[in-house]
């Protein structure tokens, strides 16, 4: 993919003004997005790439997320998957089982998704296997499309509370906890609102 305008062509600061979403792509908006919304804006990417995408359901995805297909076939042509990680790179671990589902499937292209970027172990072992794209790389990929669809893309990364995490295995709105216990009693963190059903959690940004 040919890319024809940098990264500071694309970054504006955000819309400050209280209840209002941001009306451009920044690198901050994209590392505020939720980890289910960044699937939803991934997925409605490469829609926009003219490739069919599904999403897997909530809860173990087999470490898919995303499932892309060429015109109207039935079988997938590559698989995605994402990780809304700021405070992290994403290591070799994740991307090596990536690779390890498309081998298994006989899958020939795959994508990581990141709003972050990968450490230099990840990437060497990427070459040749699957496409690694970083938080930037996407805009980059963004700024390339016509002005309309980077414009629904906005939408789809906006929309609804997109700053609040899903539950992994829910799916609904987390709530901020106190921890109690463990080793950092009075820190919070992410927790389901189905508790005590479920016991999902995640760290905050």
């Amino acid at each position: 993919m040919e890319i024809t305008q940098t990264i500071a062509d694309i970054i504006s600061p955000l819309n400050s003004s209280a209840g209002q979403k941001p009306t451009a792509w920044s690198i901050d908006l994209l590392k505020e997005i939720e980890w289910k919304r960044f699937e939803e804006l991934s997925r409605a990417y490469f829609e926009r790439r003219g490739l069919k995408a599904k999403t897997t359901k909530i809860g173990a995805d087999g470490g898919v997320d995303i499932h892309l297909y060429q015109s109207e076939s039935d079988t997938p042509s590559a698989f995605v998957q994402c990780k809304a990680w700021n405070k992290y790179k994403v290591g070799i671990k994740p991307v090596r089982e990536l690779f390890g589902v498309m081998a298994a499937d006989d899958i020939q292209d795959g994508f990581f998704m990141t709003t972050g970027v990968f450490t230099s172990e990840a990437k060497q072992f990427a070459k040749g296997k699957l496409n690694l794209v970083t938080g930037e790389t996407l805009l980059r990929f963004i700024s390339n499309l016509p002005k309309e669809e980077q414009y629904a893309l906005l939408d789809v990364a906006t929309e609804g509370d997109y700053t609040t995490p899903s539950c992994p295995r829910c799916g609904i709105k987390m709530v901020v906890r106190e921890s109690k216990k463990g080793n950092n009693p009075g820190s919070d963190f992410w927790g389901c609102t189905n508790y005590p059903k479920c016991k999902s959690t995640l760290k905050k940004k």
